[in-house]
Order: structure tokens, then sequence, then C-alpha cells
């Protein structure tokens, strides 16, 4: 027996997207450029519900969690919320930043179990969540929102894999209370893909100086920020 499998992206892109690619590459270091950035970011952003600072990194939705992991996880007590493939990933993520990582394991396409996490996140002191919103691999779309309401009560950072649900599904980082998402341009955004997105909030900006140094130059959004600033 065959299966089909299906997924949401790359999507096929629309013709004024690929138009725009087909026109001559603009300098990246140049005001053009500049200015183009700063516009994508701050719709990025507002699309996010955030009133933080996104992040265009060349690369894949795998790079923008490697650089959430890279500035975040180290030194860090990290807690993955795993029920699929994806989840797998933020869990082998973390654990190259952080030795101090766990998991709430759950059966593959099982929906979260609030009160597992809820007893988890009390058992111990953890400094920030990773979970997924839209897990493709089993086909579920995560309990988000109450989840992190749940790490938020304990003083937990929150992190979310939202490359398969930007743009699709309903996220208020603001209104949540989430801290960071990572997402990516081929799936919702209809673009072509080779670009990984962060976006992180206000006050965790802020802060960025006050992390623990990285293990990585290219994926640490400290050296994004100084850029951005320059």
């Amino acid at each position: 027996m065959k299966y089909l499998l299906m997924i949401p992206g790359p999507v096929e892109s629309p013709d004024e997207v690929i138009d725009a690619f087909n026109g001559q590459t603009i300098a990246h270091y140049g005001d053009e450029f500049r200015d183009l950035y700063i516009d994508t970011v701050d719709r990025l952003s507002r699309i996010l519900g955030s009133k933080g600072l996104s992040f265009l990194i060349p690369g894949s939705g795998t790079t923008a969690l490697e650089a959430i992991g890279a500035t975040f996880c180290n030194g860090k007590s990290c807690l993955v919320i795993n029920n699929g493939s994806f989840g797998d990933r933020i869990y082998d993520v973390s654990t190259r930043y952080s030795a101090n990582t766990d998991q709430v394991l759950f059966k593959r396409g099982e929906v979260f179990d609030l009160e597992k996490i809820k007893s988890q996140i009390k058992s111990k002191k953890y400094d920030l969540l990773w979970m997924v919103h839209v897990d493709t691999s089993v086909g579920i779309l995560n309990p988000v929102k109450e989840a992190t309401a749940i790490a938020k009560e304990q003083g937990c950072l929150v992190f979310v894999d939202a490359i398969a649900s930007s743009g699709i599904e309903e996220i208020r980082m603001d209104e949540w209370h989430i801290d960071g998402v990572a997402t990516a341009s081929q799936k919702g955004f209809e673009c072509p893909a080779g670009l990984g997105m962060v976006t992180i909030n206000e006050q965790l900006i802020e802060s960025l100086n006050d992390l623990p140094p990285s293990r990585s130059w290219y994926c640490d959004l400290r050296i994004w920020y100084d850029y951005y600033n320059k």
C-alpha cells in the first residue's frame, strides 16, 4: 500500500513574490536593503502580535530554532514538551546547548495533557520551556496559549516553534506572554525557502547582553542585534 505524505511547505509562491525574486540582487550593506529589512521585520513582529524585534537569518526554520538554543539555553534549565518529530528536534537542539534539559514526553500525536505539564514544571526549577505549535509530523495543533500560561505561573521563559503555523494559525505573542517564536519563509508566508525568522519580545531583547556567552557565532542573536543597531 502506498501513502501520500501531505506537508505544509514549501508552498507555491504567488506570482508577485516570484517576480520580486527575479529582480536584481540588492546589496545587503546598502540603504535600500536596510530600509527593506527594517520594514519586513516590523511587519513580521506585528503579524505575530509582538512589540518586540524580529530577525531574518539566511538558512531555514531549523536555523531559527538553533538561534534560540544558541542564545538562550546556555547554562539554563530547559523543559521541552514533545508529542511529535519536531518536538524531537527541539529536544536535540536544546541538549546541544544545555546539559540540563528535560522533556514531557507524550505519545506521537497525543494532545498536550496540561496537568502533566503543570506537574513537571512544579517538580523542578526550569528557566525556559520549548514547544511546537503545529507539529506536521503528526498533524496536530497544540494548545500553546494554555501551556504558556502554566509556564508563566512558574516564572519560565517560553519559546515556540511556529514554523508551520505562523501566518496561518492565531499567535499573539505579547497577549499570551510568549517570549520567542521561530518560523520560516516557505510555509504560511508563501515565500521561497531560505530564511529562518525569529521574533523576541521587547523585555527579552533588552536583556540580551546579560545572558551567558554562546558557543555559536552565526546563530547568536546578539550578533544580529549588534548589526541591526549599526
